[in-house]
C-alpha cells in the first residue's frame, strides 16, 4: 500500500514549494492539503481482512484536485 501511496505523495510535493500556492485559485490550497492528508492517513485507515494485518481491503484512493 505504501509503495502505491508514496509516489502519489511525491507527485504532489510541488504544492508545498514556496510560491506554488500564490498562483492557485481560491480554495485550491486547502483541497491539496486535504488530498495529501488523506494519502498519509490511508495506511492508518486500512481494514485487515480475516484478521491478517498483512492482507488489507484495498482502500478507495483519494482523487487529486483538478488543476
Amino acid at each position: 500500500m505504501r509503495a502505491h501511496r508514496s509516489p502519489l505523495l511525491r507527485a504532489t510535493d510541488w504544492t508545498e514549494l514556496p510560491g506554488a500556492r500564490a498562483g492557485m485559485p481560491s480554495g485550491r490550497p486547502a483541497a491539496w492539503d486535504a488530498y495529501r492528508q488523506a494519502l498519509r492517513d490511508i495506511t492508518e485507515n486500512a481494514v485487515p481482512l480475516a484478521g491478517d494485518a498483512d492482507f488489507v481491503a484495498w482502500p478507495d484512493w483519494p482523487v487529486p484536485p483538478a488543476e
